[in-house]
Parts: structure tokens; C-alpha cells; sequence
């Protein structure tokens, strides 16, 4: 009869310290934030920065180009969209009205058609006094749209930062999907303008069908550029179309931005940016340029419609999804690409060969040799991210010839009574 042998329960010996470390670390530098619906887990959710397949690399230098690229030819069909509201539904119109009638039949339509029913606004009747002031005061009125440019033109810089170098899409494909929707809406349904509209050739978009010279577009009037566009053949070009697209793209994309930095970079800016935008809905609505329930639906879309879109932009950047963190915006780091510019920099500059000719390591690791720098710079074994990074890399590596767990605890050991040794040192 053979007697089993029993290992030895899994409390009778305590947690090794190496664990014990790496989860003290892991719990002081680390915030696990809950995620309220997260993606699932990509293919290559088990492929570590560090490891990270050629093709992955490739991947992550493409994708930037490929989203440009598709960017640029989405927001080219939507500008036309809003430069032709309507016409997209007539063309379709006369084209299934010939179809069904024959070659020869004469279309039905003349253009877009639109309704003579007055609009009552709750905001128009709010800010009737601000209203007859910029009417009298044009200049003002060039003054606020140029301050109102300029600062979504400010605020634009954010989500390409976000994009390009955070690697984080979930920002963008947000904005890029209520630009869609705005389109979407257009093409079915677009508003009047208001009879009591000012228009500013400084403001959003008129400003840049003012300098797409191609449009032929009137842009005279208006009391700061009328010194620069009143010149011979002007007057005879067409006006300026005003932005009234159903729903307001200036509300929504800064709503979106500033929640963006709120929750991931810096509140008393997402704050503030709100406050501004506040000013933003009063001038809209002192200008006449949305109507109240397009402001309303502006913020509508930015909170609740484009949440599937970040999600997309989250897959979209799954490459660079650090699953440990469970986190999401700025903590998105596309170390690779990050590593790749700075290589490209110092290749270009030099700088590689002077780190190379003053002492680092070797080509392939150009970390500083001295102690001094190196220590300061990295910290003591078990502190820091790079020395986890380096124990786990040890630890998997002599993992994989580990079968029991009697060898486990050995191993265990060697290590623990190594980084004992390096930490005396």
C-alpha cells in the first residue's frame, strides 16, 4: 500500500514577499477606477508593451494615417452637407421620380423646400435687450465672434494632442461623431434662419467660407472686413450662408472637450471651460445664430448620444489598453509610438550619438551608466515602474520551467534573496 503524500495546506506558510511587494506597488501607485461598461477584451489583450508583436508596431504607425485620411473625407461630405442643405433629398427625390416615371420625365422639385411658419424661441424673447445692442453695435458683434473663434480654434488643439500623441481616439471619434449626426440631421431636416440673425464674417464657419476664395462668397458685410472685402466684383458674389444647422456643433464639441479634461486632466480647467461656453449659448442666442432647442440638443448629444463613439475610439486604441489600470483617457499611453519619436528625434539631431559617445550601456539599452543619474532616476529595487517591470519580466521568464509548486517556493526564494542582496548593495 503507498502512502500519498500531502503537500502542506496553503496557509501553513506565508505569502512570499515578492508578492507581497509587488502588490504593495501595484496599490500605491495604481487607482483602479471602475469602468461602467467596458469593451471586451481584443485578441491581443495578453501582448505586453514590451513584447509587442512587429505587425502591432506597424499597426500603431498606419493608424494615424489612415484615421487622417478618413477624417478628412468624412468632414469634406459634411461641409458640403451644410453648404447644400436639402439638396441631397431633392436629388434623390428626382432621381427615384425618373426611374419610376421614365427617361423623359420632367422632375418634380426646384430645390429644397422649406416652411413660412414663424418660430417662437423662449432664448430669442430672453436676450432681446443683447440682441438690439449688438444690432447697434456691430463692431461688438465682430469683436465677441472673432474672441468666440479663437477659442474654439484653442480648444481644437486639445483633441489632436489627445490623438496623436496620448494615443487615446475616444476623444476624437466623440467629436467626429456628433459632426456625423449634425450631417445626418441636416441632410432631413434644416432650419430657417432667423429674420433678426447677425451675421459676423469672424465667426464659425463663415470665417472659412470668407477665405475659400473658390465659394465666391460675399463677406463685405460686416463692420471690421468690410475695409478688406469691399473691393471691385464683390458685390456681386453670393452671401455667406449662416451655420444654422440643426443641432449646435459649437455647444456640443466644447461640452464634449471639457468633460474630456475634467475627468482627465485638469477640473479647474473643464470648469472654466464651461463657464465660457455659457457665454457661448448667450451670444448664439443674442445673435440669433441657434435656435434654443439646437443649443439644448447640443448638450444632449455630447453627454448621452456619443458614449457607443468613445467606446469605438477605445477599441480603436486597444493597443494601447493597459488592462492592469482598468482607466481610460490621458492614462492611455501608446509607449511605443512615444518611444519611436523620441529615437526618430535623436536620430535626426544627434542626440543618439552624443548618449552613445558619453558613456550609456550598449545601442540597444541607451540608459545612463551612472549611478548617480541612474539611481535618482529609477530608485531602489521594488520602487518605481521600471524596476516592476523588470522583477515581472525575471519572474515570468523562470516561470516557465516551474511544474510544482515546491520549485515554485524555491525559486521564490532565490529571487527574494537576491533583491535582499541588491538592496544592501
Amino acid at each position: 500500500m503507498t502512502k500519498s503524500v500531502k503537500g502542506p495546506p496553503l496557509t501553513s506558510k506565508p505569502t512570499p514577499q515578492l508578492f507581497s511587494n509587488l502588490s504593495k506597488h501595484h496599490t500605491s501607485t495604481q487607482t483602479a477606477v471602475p469602468c461602467t461598461d467596458p469593451m471586451p477584451p481584443s485578441p491581443d489583450h495578453h501582448v505586453t508593451h514590451n513584447s509587442a508583436h512587429p505587425r502591432q508596431h506597424l499597426w500603431i504607425l498606419w493608424r494615424d494615417f489612415i484615421f487622417i485620411i478618413s477624417a478628412t473625407l468624412i468632414l469634406r461630405f459634411l461641409y458640403y452637407l451644410e453648404a447644400h442643405p436639402g439638396e441631397q433629398m431633392s436629388l434623390l427625390e428626382d432621381v427615384l421620380y425618373v426611374k419610376l416615371q421614365g427617361s423623359d420625365a420632367a422632375s418634380p422639385s426646384a430645390g429644397p423646400a422649406s416652411d413660412d411658419f414663424g418660430i417662437v424661441d423662449t432664448g430669442f424673447l430672453l436676450t432681446r435687450r443683447l440682441h438690439a445692442y449688438l444690432e447697434a453695435n456691430p463692431i461688438v458683434n465682430d469683436v465677441c465672434a472673432l474672441l468666440n473663434t479663437l477659442f474654439c480654434a484653442g480648444i481644437g488643439y486639445y483633441p489632436l494632442r489627445v490623438t496623436f500623441w496620448d494615443a487615446d481616439y475616444t476623444l476624437i471619434f466623440r467629436c467626429l461623431a456628433t459632426q456625423a449626426f449634425r450631417g445626418f440631421c441636416a441632410t432631413f431636416t434644416f432650419l430657417p434662419p432667423s429674420p433678426q440673425f447677425l451675421p459676423s464674417y469672424y465667426d464659425w464657419p463663415e470665417a472659412v467660407h470668407c477665405l475659400n476664395t473658390l465659394e465666391g462668397v460675399d463677406c463685405s458685410d460686416s463692420a471690421l472686413s468690410r475695409w478688406w472685402y469691399n473691393r471691385p466684383g464683390v458685390a456681386d458674389k453670393p452671401p455667406v450662408m449662416p451655420f444654422l444647422t440643426f443641432f449646435s456643433g459649437h455647444v456640443a464639441i466644447t461640452v464634449i472637450i471639457a468633460n474630456h479634461i475634467y475627468l482627465n486632466s485638469s477640473k479647474l480647467t473643464g470648469v472654466i471651460m464651461h463657464m465660457i461656453n455659457l457665454l457661448q449659448v448667450l451670444r448664439l442666442l443674442s445673435t440669433r445664430g441657434h435656435y434654443s432647442i439646437d443649443l439644448i440638443m447640443g448638450w444632449v448629444v455630447a453627454v448621452y448620444v456619443t458614449n457607443p463613439a468613445e467606446r469605438l475610439g477605445r477599441y480603436y486604441s486597444r493597443f494601447n489598453w493597459d488592462d492592469s489600470a482598468g482607466v481610460s483617457g490621458l492614462d492611455i499611453r501608446n509607449r511605443s509610438k512615444r518611444d519611436m519619436a523620441k529615437k526618430v528625434y535623436e536620430g535626426i539631431t544627434g542626440v543618439r550619438d552624443v548618449k552613445l559617445g558619453i558613456g550609456y550601456q550598449s545601442k540597444e539599452n541607451l540608459s545612463d551608466m551612472s549611478p548617480q543619474v541612474g539611481d535618482k532616476r529609477r530608485g531602489s529595487v521594488g520602487e518605481g515602474t521600471g524596476s516592476v517591470k523588470m522583477l515581472v519580466a525575471e519572474v515570468k521568464s523562470q516561470l516557465e520551467g516551474v511544474r510544482g509548486k515546491e520549485e515554485l517556493l524555491k525559486l521564490l526564494g532565490n529571487i527574494q534573496s537576491k533583491l535582499s542582496m541588491k538592496k544592501n548593495e
